[in-house]
């Protein structure tokens, strides 16, 4: 555990703690021994002096990874501050409030508000059904964000999502082959899709996109909904969000993930729906590779069949055709 935790970083913590008057509900040192030091930033609701509920953030380990994650998010709630950003910011409303940011020498740490209303859900784990409205909600966030210029975010180090990903599906997809997931014929059509599209990739990686847009990221509040959680933001295709979301929503009906589909093509420009779908094809294929194999430790046992079926369905519709997506 010593070994990944940046040195005295309980104590640098609750220095900082002191500083900003914040009384927190667990203490860093309690944090790192409840986690074993498996979480890469220390979270705790405090209450300042007036008694208002905030969240803390600051990271405890010193690995790259995660310093690259907690810096982005630190330099949002920093921009945050800034009045001549929230103007060119379209999916505003849809962000917490952060309230202040700030490096420090070895390590990062930020405060945003205190949302009491629980998330759709833990990562995959599904925990309140959404509503046409709410997923018309969701298409409006997604609609925001693919509208906002990069040039905004110039002082966030957002990094970009590898194109590398894509080129590589078709060795991806080899696995399936070999599983018999998939047949030789679904095989080389998905060597042939990458090939053929591989330079709408390219053209269209240049969008913001959220990058860890599941369920526990999605509150619908009073106020409307509210994404968390923008460590992990970078450049990527105007697809991908959406993409990441539907393979978090196995749970859920067929006519639901369908709506949000066809909600969303309905918001695009009309040079961009035939884009999307290719896009859509590719990120599924991409994202499927891991979903196949991947067990959550939120979902049971007993669901985990199903959750490889849908990723299996999942592959075999975006080899073939966008529409049959729709059908699963």
């Amino acid at each position: 555990m010593k070994n990944f935790l940046i040195p005295n970083i309980s104590q640098k913590i609750e220095r900082i703690l002191k500083r900003e008057c914040l009384k927190p509900k667990i203490s860093p040192k309690k944090f790192i021994e409840k986690t074993k030091g498996g979480k890469h930033r220390y979270c705790s609701l405090c209450k300042n002096p007036s008694e208002k509920k905030i969240i803390f953030y600051a990271r405890i380990q010193e690995n790259k990874d995660a310093a690259k994650k907690v810096k982005k998010e630190t330099a949002l709630a920093i921009s945050f501050q800034k009045k001549n950003f929230q103007e060119k910011i379209p999916f505003l409303r849809f962000l917490p409030e952060y309230y202040k940011g700030k490096f420090e020498k070895d390590f990062e740490w930020f405060e945003r508000e205190f949302i009491k209303e629980n998330p759709l859900g833990d990562n995959e784990k599904l925990e309140k059904r959404p509503s046409k409205d709410k997923i018309s909600k969701i298409v409006d966030f997604l609609s925001c964000l693919w509208k906002t210029r990069i040039s905004c975010f110039r002082n966030i180090p957002l990094g970009t999502f590898p194109l590398s990903n894509y080129k590589n599906i078709s060795l991806s997809i080899e696995k399936f082959r070999k599983e018999k997931i998939i047949t030789e014929k679904e095989f080389t059509t998905g060597k042939e899709f990458i090939k053929k599209y591989i330079n709408i990739f390219k053209k269209e990686h240049r969008y913001l996109s959220h990058g860890d847009f599941n369920l526990g990221n999605i509150i619908f509040t009073k106020k409307g909904l509210k994404v968390i959680d923008w460590e992990s933001m970078e450049i990527n295709n105007f697809a991908y969000d959406i993409a990441y979301l539907f393979c978090h929503l196995w749970q859920i009906k067929q006519w639901q993930r369908k709506y949000l589909i066809e909600k969303y093509l309905e918001r695009l420009p009309k040079n961009k729906k035939e884009i999307f779908k290719i896009l859509f094809r590719g990120n599924l294929l991409f994202l499927a590779t891991g979903g196949i194999w991947a067990k959550p430790k939120e979902i049971k046992t007993a669901q985990l069949k199903k959750r490889k079926e849908f990723f299996k369905k999942i592959t075999k519709a975006s080899l073939r055709d966008f529409e049959e997506i729709l059908l699963i």
